[in-house]
């Protein structure tokens, strides 16, 4: 006999879970063969692109600026979280930060937020800020993708196909005109997810802040790139912003795919598609899924990084807060 207090799953919220059941193993396979039958084309191709050689300095020029907008996107998520009245240690935002990013290879495109909101939690950081600095961080960041992108337009002929995904930006941008957009959202949100999202009004200067700081990590991101494909093919200078903004409008696409873990074959194809104005099809097909192996052993370097310095330099300052609770939800 069901105790009174124990919840009654409803037929949608079954529904929803069977839903979410088919769609992990589908979104790996959708995934898995679009990078195969690209990794077929590919080989298929190896005849045009002759023997690859890989220079080192411009690989681990790559590399580094991989890791270092990484990097910036834990510092901005601790900002974040600072202006929405929460404390949380660089050291500890840098680990949970990194940890949960090991989630984004699951089917959603969300899991890894869902697993930074737990291991913040383990700091002290209360549910409603926490939730809301993510939903921000998600904001500009794909704002910052496209607005990077609508600015170096003019300096590479992007195809017409894709110049439409740059109007995603207005919505965003009337959002930090006047914040007050985002709250039917947020309740919506909140809803769906068991937590309310929606507390102290947010404010434009806060939003338009950190703007600047996740601009210069696309510009970081589109450099890191150029420079991997620097290691592989002699692309002149003129091709940093085509690249650059190609990045960040598959990116764009690649994480509203949702199905797909991190847009894993999404990314890919759309990226090759923009690359082919500024090389060869072999070429930026390859380039396409150099991409995302250089991001992965970036997560990978500066997640070893980040554990090293937690577990070498653990402190008060990474110890949960006791204090929380008495606070008033901002």
């Amino acid at each position: 006999m069901l105790d009174e207090a124990t919840p009654v799953p409803t037929p949608q919220g079954v529904k929803r879970r069977k839903w979410r059941q088919l769609l992990r193993p589908a979104g790996w396979i959708i995934g898995a063969l679009a990078i195969g039958l690209m990794a077929m084309q590919l080989h298929a191709s190896m005849a045009e692109i002759g023997e690859i050689t890989i220079a080192p300095l411009p690989a681990l020029a790559a590399l580094g600026l991989g890791c270092a907008s990484l990097f910036s996107y834990a510092v901005l998520w601790q900002r974040n979280l600072g202006q929405l009245g929460e404390q949380i240690s660089l050291r500890a935002a840098v680990r949970a930060w990194f940890l949960s990013q090991l989630a984004r290879y699951v089917p959603g495109n969300i899991w890894h937020l869902f697993g930074r909101a737990y291991l913040a939690q383990q700091q002290g950081v209360r549910m409603q800020p926490l939730a809301l600095s993510l939903v921000l961080e998600l904001l500009q960041t794909i704002t910052a993708a496209l607005l990077l992108a609508a600015a170096l337009l003019p300096l590479w002929p992007m195809p017409l196909w894709a110049q439409p995904w740059l109007l995603l930006a207005l919505p965003a941008l009337a959002i930090y005109g006047y914040p007050p957009l985002l709250d039917r959202p947020l309740r919506w949100m909140g809803r769906r997810a068991g937590t309310a999202l929606a507390g102290r009004p947010l404010r434009s200067r806060d939003m338009l802040r950190l703007l600047p700081g996740y601009l210069l990590t696309w510009v970081l991101y589109g450099s890191g790139l150029y420079l991997l494909g620097r290691a592989i093919y002699p692309l002149p200078l003129s091709a940093l912003p085509g690249i650059s903004a190609s990045f960040a409008i598959a990116w764009v696409i690649g994480f509203l795919s949702l199905i797909t873990p991190s847009g894993i074959g999404v990314r890919e194809g759309v990226l090759t598609l923009l690359l082919t104005t500024m090389m060869p099809q072999p070429v930026a097909l390859l380039l396409a899924l150099a991409a995302r192996v250089w991001l992965t052993v970036a997560e990978l370097c500066t997640l070893a990084v980040a554990l090293l310095v937690s577990r070498h330099h653990e402190d008060v300052g990474d110890q949960p807060r006791k204090d929380n609770s008495s606070h008033d939800t901002p």
